[in-house]
């Protein structure tokens, strides 16, 4: 679903697209049809660089280039968590250094240093 925004008026009219993407899952949103129909349905709400939108799944969902994330009238924090957090890899949001491993097999980012490094590479 695109719906661009055009803001100015000629000859400074320039087009802004905002973007939003829900993904779904059949065992939830049923069969593909079904799901497209119910995101195709939503009400979609654009103000400025603004974006008020009803998820079929999600409920309200407001957000803006200067505004937070907010979800059926509650903040959602945009870095208050892990980056990755699973059984393989525990890092922080802004580490500089990663470790993914799973059982002998692991991979080492360092972005700082813009390295890799592998326990084996891959046949």
């Amino acid at each position: 679903l695109r719906k661009p925004l055009s803001t100015f008026s000629p000859p400074n009219f320039r087009e802004l697209l905002i973007w939003i993407c829900e993904l779904g899952r059949r065992e939830d949103d049923g069969k593909f049809a079904q799901f497209v129909e119910k995101i195709c349905g939503a009400e979609i709400e654009f103000k400025g660089l603004s974006v008020r939108y009803e998820s079929p799944s999600q409920g309200w969902l407001e957000f803006g280039w200067r505004r937070p994330l907010i979800n059926s009238g509650q903040e959602v924090p945009l870095n208050q968590y892990p980056r990755y957090g699973n059984p393989y890899c525990q890092a922080a949001f802004w580490s500089e250094n990663i470790h993914i491993q799973h059982q002998d097999e692991w991979l080492q980012l360092d972005w700082k240093a813009g390295q890799r490094q592998l326990s084996a590479e891959i046949e």
